[in-house]
């Protein structure tokens, strides 16, 4: 058998084996992964840069993909802000004026209470698999997703670039490009831990690449799976009471 043919092989085996693995459904696992059908966590979140740092602590309420409840339990001075999302809208409450405030679709890619991850990336309204087209590679140990957006889907990335172990079906890396494929920011993922009996990372750290020395920290100290939450939960009341 000749180099050529045994090339030919490699590469047929290689495509079958791709073909094997549905892009899709592994985007899917990876997006959903600490949120389940519905779950409750407490989380620190760790945003340092070049003038300060500062932790919050939070409580958060997911239910699938389109419900989410996050309340800060400190700093004092923050105490009691929340985030709830509803489907496809999005309100702050602010309880030092008592006030709720429905967040406008083109405030979604701000930043989250001066954060490196924005308001969309803490309630995950975006729909990657719904939003963009995905590939799949291999590389050595972990597959490699390239997401490039619809032509109907509003968002300012130009490419996301996620990386998974190819093991244990783990996230290892989301990368953020703008369309002119300039690498803005960069989430990893490590500390791997068995919540509610699945392993998934405890620790997410968010890196900016434009702006130098920013960096966003989330630690899940608790992340239960199966609390069995109902649309009901995610209300305005809610929102503004402290449970």
């Amino acid at each position: 058998m000749n180099i050529m043919m045994i090339f030919l092989l490699m590469v047929a085996s290689h495509i079958s084996f791709s073909a094997e693995i549905d892009p899709i459904k592994l985007l899917k696992e990876v997006d959903q992964a600490h949120r389940s059908r519905s779950s409750y966590a407490e989380i620190r979140m760790i945003i340092k840069n070049p003038n300060w740092t500062r932790e919050l602590k939070l409580k958060a309420w997911s239910l699938g993909t389109e419900y989410s409840l996050i309340r800060i339990l400190s700093p004092r001075k923050d105490k009691g802000v929340s985030t709830l999302r509803r489907q496809n809208d999005m309100w702050n409450y602010f309880p030092k004026i008592n006030r709720e405030m429905k967040v406008p679709s083109s405030m979604m890619m701000g930043s989250w209470m001066g954060s490196d991850f924005t308001n969309d990336d803490l309630v995950k309204q975006s729909d990657l698999a719904e939003q963009y087209a995905i590939s799949l590679t291999e590389e050595q140990k972990k597959y490699v997703l390239t997401l490039l957006p619809k032509k109907n889907t509003a968002t300012v990335w130009g490419k996301i670039v996620i990386e998974v172990n190819s093991k244990n079906r783990l996230p290892i890396s989301q990368t953020y490009f703008d369309e002119k494929n300039t690498k803005i920011r960069q989430l990893t993922f490590s500390d791997n831990k068995i919540f509610s009996g699945k392993v998934l990372p405890a620790r997410m750290d968010m890196i900016s690449f434009v702006k130098k020395d920013h960096k966003t920290s989330v630690i899940y100290d608790v992340l239960n799976l199966k609390q069995g939450l109902k649309e009901s939960f995610f209300s305005l009341h809610n929102l503004k009471k402290a449970r």
